[in-house]
Protein backbone atom coordinates (compact mmCIF):
# COMPACT_ATOMS: atom_id res chain seq x y z
CA UNK A 1 0.00 0.00 0.00
CA UNK A 2 1.49 3.22 -0.92
CA UNK A 3 0.49 6.62 -1.74
CA UNK A 4 2.24 9.71 -3.17
CA UNK A 5 1.82 12.09 -0.41
CA UNK A 6 4.03 12.55 2.53
CA UNK A 7 1.46 13.29 4.54
CA UNK A 8 -0.31 10.16 4.33
CA UNK A 9 -0.12 8.03 7.31
CA UNK A 10 1.03 4.52 6.97
CA UNK A 11 1.08 3.70 10.58
CA UNK A 12 -2.05 1.20 10.88
CA UNK A 13 -0.94 -0.62 7.62
CA UNK A 14 2.08 -1.25 8.96
CA UNK A 15 0.78 -2.45 11.67
CA UNK A 16 -1.05 -5.36 10.29
CA UNK A 17 -2.37 -5.76 6.88
CA UNK A 18 -5.72 -6.35 8.59
CA UNK A 19 -5.91 -3.20 9.56
CA UNK A 20 -6.65 -1.85 6.05
CA UNK A 21 -7.94 -5.46 5.01
CA UNK A 22 -9.48 -7.88 7.47
CA UNK A 23 -8.59 -11.07 5.38
CA UNK A 24 -7.73 -13.34 8.21
CA UNK A 25 -10.46 -11.82 10.26
CA UNK A 26 -13.06 -12.94 7.54
CA UNK A 27 -10.88 -16.06 6.72
CA UNK A 28 -11.84 -16.80 10.99
CA UNK A 29 -15.25 -15.97 10.82
CA UNK A 30 -15.67 -18.15 7.42
CA UNK A 31 -13.55 -21.20 9.64
CA UNK A 32 -16.26 -20.61 12.53
CA UNK A 33 -19.02 -21.02 10.67
CA UNK A 34 -20.15 -17.60 11.16
CA UNK A 35 -19.93 -16.59 7.62
CA UNK A 36 -20.47 -18.90 4.63
CA UNK A 37 -17.38 -18.48 2.44
CA UNK A 38 -14.45 -15.55 1.92
CA UNK A 39 -14.54 -14.89 -2.14
CA UNK A 40 -11.74 -15.99 -4.27
CA UNK A 41 -10.96 -12.52 -5.56
CA UNK A 42 -11.15 -9.16 -3.81
CA UNK A 43 -11.27 -5.93 -5.32
CA UNK A 44 -9.72 -2.33 -3.76
CA UNK A 45 -9.86 1.09 -5.30
CA UNK A 46 -8.08 4.22 -4.75
CA UNK A 47 -10.25 7.05 -3.98
CA UNK A 48 -8.07 9.59 -6.94
CA UNK A 49 -9.80 7.60 -9.31
CA UNK A 50 -11.54 9.41 -12.03
CA UNK A 51 -15.50 8.96 -11.20
CA UNK A 52 -16.92 8.38 -14.32
CA UNK A 53 -14.17 5.78 -14.75
CA UNK A 54 -14.83 4.07 -11.06
CA UNK A 55 -18.58 4.12 -11.99
CA UNK A 56 -17.59 1.95 -15.52
CA UNK A 57 -14.92 -0.31 -13.19
CA UNK A 58 -17.83 -0.67 -10.52
CA UNK A 59 -20.38 -2.14 -12.48
CA UNK A 60 -17.49 -4.46 -14.44
CA UNK A 61 -16.84 -5.47 -10.72
CA UNK A 62 -20.77 -6.42 -9.62
CA UNK A 63 -20.94 -8.74 -12.88
CA UNK A 64 -17.80 -10.83 -11.42
CA UNK A 65 -19.56 -10.68 -8.13
CA UNK A 66 -22.90 -12.00 -9.39
CA UNK A 67 -21.13 -14.38 -11.93
CA UNK A 68 -19.08 -15.80 -8.09
CA UNK A 69 -22.37 -15.99 -6.65
CA UNK A 70 -21.46 -13.32 -4.07
CA UNK A 71 -24.30 -12.55 -1.07
CA UNK A 72 -22.76 -9.98 0.75
CA UNK A 73 -19.25 -7.37 0.36
CA UNK A 74 -17.39 -5.43 3.18
CA UNK A 75 -16.59 -1.89 2.34
CA UNK A 76 -13.89 -0.75 4.72
CA UNK A 77 -12.56 3.03 3.70
CA UNK A 78 -9.22 3.26 5.06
Amino acid sequence: MRHISVNFDLTGYQQGVDVVFPIERLDEMATEKVLGSVADYNYSFMGATDLAEMALLVRKIAGFLKEEQVKAVLLAPV
